[in-house]
């Protein structure tokens, strides 16, 4: 899971995130630049909970939940609307 993926909004913004191999608030540090969809800016955090992935901020509030779609490839959504989201590997 470490290292840079590409998170979209399908038909809309993406933007270049990492996976830090670093712990952070009982996860892992994420890196989320400005431009990212909607929301994702506040991130900070990554866990593994069960077999979905799940992007938070320090508080724990979820921004996103991902499932496996196959190899190096999760899909997802967007806690605030359902919006559909991905993550592929860089």
């Amino acid at each position: 899971m470490f290292g840079r993926w590409t998170l979209g909004e399908e038909n809309g913004d993406t933007c270049t995130v990492e996976l830090q191999n670093f712990s952070w608030f009982g996860g892992y540090k994420a890196y989320m630049p400005a431009g990212c969809p909607k929301d994702f800016f506040s991130a900070n955090r990554w866990v593994i909970s069960g077999n979905r992935l799940l992007i938070t901020d320090s508080d724990n509030r979820v921004v996103g939940s991902f499932s496996p779609a196959g190899p190096d490839r999760w899909s997802g959504r967007r806690a605030s609307d359902g919006a559909r989201l991905y993550l592929n590997r860089r």
